[in-house]
């Protein structure tokens, strides 16, 4: 406020708490200039507590031992005496002899003159957040795997955002520096372990081959392995006599044509090759297919077509040394590759049905719902266990994912009666406004939810096709990790009340 705009009856020569009216400043500084002052400070302040961490812990510890002792019952010169002895012992080392002179971070502030206080209190609250956001630059120091902008993201501008939204919402109480150091650890903490899964998900999904790419492998190793076979002949009496021999063992084994025609069908096909009077080994592997879809028939077809396949593909080994390992390798794949199919078509169901209730906003529950059917049914056999953990993981949620459900429902993320309620508590609450808080939270929060649970299912289908042949060609390798702990204990270290 300048002078000219000062209230009437105010005196330039009064004592200036006496004259200035409540909350009157008389040089309150603009926005740009409270910025650029915050900053300067925020910069001082982080230069201090740096150089003053060790002098810091020293007067910490201290107090640490004196509160220690008066629970304790302890007198004052007695703790003061075991103190003595302890920095004497400390001294006598290396690290003991520099924390003993170290100085802290206030004496350091007292004895420099910088440009800006670092006492500086900003008056906006942008400058607060500046302050706060430069004292946490020494954050970077720490080093670590990640390049400049996560370590920035995670050790800097997470935890100071945290802890002066903590110190806004506390600020003037006794709590508000507990309250700026503890939002500081769960924000450097919590920072840390996304950028962490962030990663992650980057190098799961570099390493994953496309489903596109795991059909056509799949694909053109049949093709390939077909051309290979049909030049490699065999005698007719050979088709001959593996059919009569599994013929022979299924009926010794009670698998009769009255109970069990359709396999003892099959095995009849095998002594007629694709091409009259040119029996190959590609004669064998058409077979095996054949009697492969046998295996999803619940009656005694079922058991028969067990002991036709082993048979058929000694032979197919016998008269093609190889050719197995390699069929196997292709049935892995197309096997993932119907297995990501399946997956995807409920994915997508989910997707259309919650768009055609509610707007789509419990397309979560939705997704959970498909993917239990999906492990309910026939096609499961065929699932890996693996696979099927992965699925349960997406069904069941964790307990982050569960909480936002629960909260979301609370505020009514599926539309009709819950909205209804979730609005009339906003509205006891906060009148209109409350209202429509509660039912934007509640959106927000279903829409978080199906965040959360489509990435599990997504999460769930790279993980089928990582596990594929194809897929193990590129064997997952991940990026450094950072350590959350050591994120929470350096936001600590800066959140401190610097002595």
């Amino acid at each position: 406020m300048a002078v000219s705009e000062l209230p009437p009856g105010f005196v330039l020569d009064q004592p200036v708490d006496a004259a200035l009216p409540p909350g009157f400043v008389l040089d309150a500084p603009g926005r740009l200039e409270d910025a650029a002052k915050s900053t300067a400070a925020g910069l001082a302040s982080a230069t201090a507590g740096t150089l003053g961490m060790a002098g810091d812990a020293r007067s910490l510890l201290s107090a640490g031992t004196d509160w220690a002792g008066g629970k304790l019952g302890a007198a004052p010169d007695k703790v003061q005496a075991f103190k003595d002895y302890m920095a004497k012992a400390a001294s006598m080392t290396g690290t003991g002899a520099v924390l003993a002179n170290a100085p802290t971070s206030r004496q350091i502030k007292d004895s420099a003159d910088p440009i800006v206080s670092p006492d500086y209190q900003p008056q906006t609250l942008a400058g607060g957040y500046l302050k706060t956001g430069v004292e946490f630059l020494p954050g970077m120091l720490t080093g670590g795997p990640r390049g400049l902008l996560p370590r920035f993201v995670a050790d800097v501008a997470a935890p100071a955002i945290a802890s002066e939204t903590a110190g806004q919402i506390t600020k003037g109480t006794s709590a508000e520096p507990y309250a700026r150091a503890i939002a500081a650890i769960a924000g450097g903490a919590g920072a840390s372990k996304i950028a962490n899964t962030m990663a992650e998900a980057r190098a799961v999904k570099a390493a994953t081959p496309a489903l596109a790419d795991v059909k056509s492998e799949a694909s053109n190793a049949y093709d390939t392995l077909t051309a290979r076979n049909v030049a490699t002949p065999l005698p007719q009496a050979a088709l001959n006599s593996l059919a009569d021999d599994i013929t022979t063992t299924l009926n010794n084994r009670g698998i009769r044509p009255s109970n069990a025609k359709s396999i003892h069908d099959a095995v009849a096909e095998i002594k007629s090759p694709a091409t009259a009077g040119a029996a190959d080994v590609a004669d064998l592997v058409a077979a095996r297919q054949s009697i492969k879809g046998q295996l999803s028939d619940p009656t005694a077809n079922k058991a028969g077509a067990f002991v036709a396949l082993g048979k058929i593909e000694n032979a197919i080994e016998q008269n093609s040394p190889g050719t197995m390992a390699k069929i196997r390798e292709a049935d892995k794949n197309w096997g993932a590759m119907r297995a990501n199919e399946a997956l995807d078509k409920k994915i997508a169901r989910a997707e259309l049905n919650a768009a055609g209730e509610h707007s789509g906003f419990n397309v979560g529950n939705k997704i959970r719902q498909q993917v239990k059917n999906l492990l309910n049914s026939s096609e499961a056999k065929y699932l890996s266990a693996e696979t099927k953990a992965d699925l349960e993981k997406v069904v069941r949620g964790t307990w982050t994912s569960n909480g936002v459900r629960a909260v979301s429902k609370l505020f009514g993320a599926g539309g009709g009666l819950g909205m209804l309620a979730g609005g009339a508590a906003g509205y006891h609450e906060g009148g209109i406004g409350g209202a429509v808080a509660a039912g934007l939270a509640g959106r927000g929060l279903g829409r978080l939810d199906a965040a959360l649970t489509a990435g599990r299912a997504t999460r769930a289908a790279q993980n089928i096709r990582l596990r594929s042949p194809l897929g193990q060609q590129n064997p997952l390798v991940l990026p450094p990790m950072s350590n959350p702990l050591l994120s929470a204990s350096v936001s600590a270290l800066l959140a401190r009340p610097q002595q």
